[in-house]
């Protein structure tokens, strides 16, 4: 019988002729029924082990590609006391540190190039997680000698138990994105304004089309007028010649 209760089978003996087994003969075989079931079921066990032992490796594997290959910045630091210790970064965040000429301390693995400013701010991020138990987001500028970099953030308390709490954290590089962004907002301003100047300009012709329909009418009418003017003058100087 196994731990759980389950009969999986029966050990027997057989001999040449019936026989009666005696108390300590009984006994024997139950303990060599227990003596199997615990053999298979040490064997299940081991095939279990192997088989998480398996999936383990795997995972692990698949994490590492993950890590290795991620585009984001991806890494794990110490936070001791209040310098940000770096345990491991992924080559994505080598890259950037690399570009904008962030070197590390070689004796802390500490990043240096990093204003006290921010430094304090991340910090700050890293405490606020180990008290919330959960991932903070949070945005920030980081000044380097390439300009001025735009970056999203995530850090996530991994671990309290050690002699200095362990956060994770990914950053994403969003200053090409922010820039893009801008000129979008700037086109479009310009497009408004271009739309504002042609509805000006169209009303500007329709309110003078409306203005010069009354003034040709009343300039039509007054050379009518001057017309009319001049053949009377003309008909007086005719009688008042007559009349002398």
């Amino acid at each position: 019988q196994t731990s759980d209760g389950y009969n999986i089978g029966t050990l027997c003996v057989m001999d040449s002729k019936p026989i009666k087994l005696t108390d300590n003969q009984i006994q024997t075989l139950e303990a060599l029924a227990r003596q199997v079931v615990s053999l298979l079921e040490l064997r299940k066990s081991l095939k279990a082990e192997q088989s998480l032992s398996q999936k383990l490796i795997e995972n692990k594997n698949l994490i590492d590609s993950l890590f290795q290959t991620c585009p984001l910045m991806v890494g794990i630091i110490e936070l001791q006391n209040n310098e940000v210790v770096h345990i491991s970064d992924n080559p994505a965040m080598h890259q950037f540190l690399e570009k904008n000429k962030i070197q590390y301390n070689q004796k802390s693995s500490t990043v240096s190039g990093v204003d006290p400013e921010t430094k304090k701010y991340w910090i700050e991020m890293y405490r606020k997680s180990e008290r919330a138990k959960k991932p903070v987001y949070f945005d920030y500028n980081l000044e380097t000698q390439l300009g001025t970099k735009h970056l999203s953030a995530v850090v996530n308390l991994i671990s309290s138990q050690g002699a200095y709490p362990r956060f994770s954290f990914i950053i994403v590089d969003r200053t090409l994105e922010i820039k893009s962004l801008k000129i979008l907002e700037s086109d479009r301003a310009k497009m408004i304004q271009s739309s504002r100047l042609t509805t000006l300009g169209e009303m500007a012709g329709s309110i003078a089309h409306e203005i010069n329909n009354p003034v040709a009418v009343i300039k039509a009418s007054a050379q009518l007028l001057e017309i009319e003017l001049s053949k009377s003058e003309k008909q007086n100087a005719t009688k008042i010649g007559e009349a002398l």
